[in-house]
C-alpha cells in the first residue's frame, strides 16, 4: 500500500500541472451539475413513522400556531460554579440576547426572570390540563415527566420523583 501511495504521489508531483487541470475540470463538472440538476433546497426534515415525527404532526394539528417553533438551550455551569455567578449569568444573558435576535425566533424566556418562568409554567400546565381533558393527575405527571411518559404508562409514570411530585401537589390541594 505504501509503495502504491508513493508512486501516486510521485506521479502527481511530476505531472502537477496535468493533475491540477484534472482537478479543476472535476470541480467545474461538479459545479455545472449542481447548477443544472440542483433544483430547490428544502429545510423540512421528516422521518415518517418515528415517534418524534408523530409528535410533530400532533403538535401541528393541535397547536398550529406553535408547532415546530420552539427549541431549548441548555446551560451548564463549570464544575464548582453556579449559573447565578456573575460571569456565568452574563454569558447566559448574552446568549439569550443573541438568540432573541435570530431569524424566526418569536420569543425567549429569561431563566432569571421569575415572572417569565411562572407565566411559561402556567401556560404549559393549562395546555396539559386541556390535553388530558381536565385530569389533573395526568396533567401534573406530564408537567413533571413529559406527555410521552404519561401516555406510555397510561397515567402517572413509575418514576419516584414524578410519583412524589404529583402526590405532594394533590395532597396540598386537598387540604386547602
Amino acid at each position: 500500500m505504501a509503495t502504491y501511495l508513493y508512486r501516486l504521489g510521485a506521479f502527481a508531483y511530476r505531472r502537477r500541472r496535468t493533475v491540477a487541470a484534472l482537478w479543476a475540470l472535476v470541480l467545474a463538472g461538479v459545479i455545472a451539475s449542481a447548477v443544472a440538476f440542483g433544483g430547490t433546497t428544502n429545510d423540512k426534515f421528516t422521518v415518517p413513522g418515528t415517534e418524534s415525527q408523530q409528535a410533530q404532526e400532533l403538535l401541528e394539528q393541535r397547536y398550529p400556531e406553535a408547532s415546530g417553533t420552539y427549541a431549548r438551550i441548555v446551560f451548564e455551569a463549570p464544575a464548582g460554579e453556579s449559573l447565578t455567578d456573575p460571569a456565568n449569568k452574563a454569558a447566559v444573558e448574552q446568549t439569550l440576547a443573541q438568540a432573541s435576535k435570530a431569524e424566526d425566533v418569536s420569543g425567549v424566556t429569561n431563566p432569571y426572570d421569575p415572572r417569565q418562568n411562572v407565566d411559561a409554567g402556567a401556560k404549559l400546565l393549562k395546555q396539559l390540563i386541556e390535553q388530558y381533558g381536565g385530569d389533573l393527575t395526568r396533567a401534573l405527571s406530564a408537567y413533571n415527566a413529559g406527555s410521552a411518559s404519561v401516555d406510555r404508562f397510561g397515567g402517572v409514570p413509575p418514576y419516584p420523583e414524578t410519583v412524589n411530585y404529583v402526590s405532594s401537589i394533590l395532597d396540598d390541594l386537598s387540604t386547602k
